[in-house]
């Protein structure tokens, strides 16, 4: 394929069909239809086993100036997009069934001061909100997620939605 030919194609690629908000700027408006459409999408449709497993993950990038660049220093590809997902961990399944990039600096605020997109644990730590967002659809399921020690600074319960979580050195447990 010519390269002229690939910038005709790129420059038609759509990942949204809504108009980008006009009172406020989202740098995530092109992929945040995608991620909830997908999100929806297994929510609807898909139910994982007994077993998840929460983790982040990193898309790599070198253009410093995209959307929710950081830079994690304990990852082997450090430059990037910082990723949280969920996938079911059991009868050797690996089918990632919820992401949610990390905006970072990039959340978009309204112009007065609030999140565009709150969410409905706001009022949570980031890493408790981060666990019941990204495990809403199975709370009250009695079903079992765990994570890496990345999340094992926080120990307690959430005993408003029934989610319950405990901490140990090397994984964390939470049961929805």
């Amino acid at each position: 394929m010519s390269r002229s030919r690939f910038r005709v194609i790129d420059a038609a690629i759509r990942y949204t069909g809504k108009p980008p908000p006009s009172d406020f700027e989202d740098k995530f408006h092109h992929m945040r239809e995608l991620q909830d459409a997908f999100n929806a999408h297994y929510a609807e449709n898909y139910t994982p086993s007994w077993l998840s497993c929460l983790d982040e993950s990193m898309n790599t990038w070198l253009n410093k100036n995209c959307p929710g660049f950081m830079i994690v220093e304990r990852k082997p590809h450090p430059a990037g997009n910082e990723y949280h997902s969920i996938a079911d961990g059991d009868d050797g399944k690996p089918i990632m069934w919820r992401i949610k990039i990390q905006e970072g600096k990039d959340r978009p605020k309204k112009a007065d001061g609030t999140w565009a997109f709150p969410s409905q644990f706001e009022n949570e730590s980031k890493t408790v909100k981060l666990m019941l967002e990204m495990t809403e659809p199975i709370h009250g399921t009695g079903k079992i997620v765990t994570m890496d020690s990345g999340f094992c600074y926080w120990f307690g319960g959430y005993l408003g939605n029934k989610v319950v979580a405990t901490s140990t050195i090397h994984f964390h447990v939470l049961c929805c």
